[in-house]
């Protein structure tokens, strides 16, 4: 995968890995004699000026450097740091949950572009039900391609289409998911580019479409959804890698706590439990 997309957009897909290297760099920073939390917020800082688009990163961070004891900072930063990579774990595993009741036994998932909490819902739901996976070869970054590899090696059941064949795709379909980069305060998601398309497709054939996203993807201060439309050059070809999605074309958001509409999303996960409410 790495020699397809270029290491740069492996962060991209999994904003989760690099959250959690990001939250050991500054963990060790603890650990030194003389260290304060100026020092700590500075690498927070570092860190988030090479990847201000990762929504997991800062909100991770942000959780970490609160609320530290200066007089105890060694052991309750690692007690600390413990619980937040139970949580997020803890999160992927029941976001797969809640998209497997989504998904009926016989039925088919579509499935769009490379997303880990995609995989892990997948991964889980085969353990209970047989069911198809449809999904757009998604050029050029190809992700269409590596999940129906990755599924085919597993011998489960997907069929790759031609991205122009989205809608044949979506169409045969009992219900379209995808992976959220971000969830901004607005309650639009921050997708991988072509999901826009996959939606309206949704949309026009009355499939319902579902948006995984664990409480770390939301956006509550409004602060990251802003650097990810940057023009990028891939393959000689310059675009975007995110698009908006409105909340409006969203059935309904996938969190570790509950399916929710896009317009009680934030409100449910205030009430149920969040990033910043252990």
């Amino acid at each position: 995968m790495e020699h397809q997309v270029g290491k740069e957009l492996l962060t991209y897909y999994n904003q989760d890995i690099s959250a959690k290297a990001g939250l050991e760099t500054i963990y060790a920073l603890t650990q030194e004699e003389g260290i304060g939390f100026a020092e700590l917020f500075h690498a927070r800082d570092a860190l988030l000026s090479k990847e201000p688009h990762n929504i997991v990163l800062r909100n991770i961070t942000e959780q970490f450097l609160s609320k530290l004891s200066r007089h105890n900072l060694g052991q309750e930063a690692g007690e600390k740091k413990q619980r937040l990579q139970e949580a997020l774990d803890e999160a992927e595993k029941n976001v797969a949950i809640h998209v497997s009741k989504k998904i009926k036994k016989g039925s088919t998932a579509f499935f769009h572009s490379l997303n880990h909490h995609l995989v892990s819902a997948e991964k889980h739901t085969s353990k209970h039900k047989n069911f198809w996976v449809n999904l757009v070869d998604n050029y050029p970054l190809n992700f269409g391609s590596l999940f129906h590899n990755f599924l085919q090696k597993n011998r489960k059941n997907s069929k790759l289409f031609f991205d122009l064949a989205m809608e044949k795709a979506v169409a045969e379909s009992d219900a379209c998911f995808l992976g959220a980069d971000a969830v901004t305060n607005k309650g639009n998601s921050i997708v991988k580019t072509g999901s826009q398309m996959a939606a309206d497709m949704a949309a026009k054939n009355r499939v319902p479409l579902y948006v995984c996203a664990p409480s770390w993807k939301f956006d509550f201060r409004g602060e990251a959804a802003k650097h990810f439309f940057k023009e990028k050059e891939i393959k000689n070809r310059q675009g975007h890698i995110f698009e908006e999605l409105p909340k409006n074309k969203i059935t309904a958001y996938i969190t570790e706590n509950g399916i929710f509409k896009p317009d009680q999303a934030f409100s449910e996960l205030k009430i149920h439990g969040n990033l910043f409410n252990f």
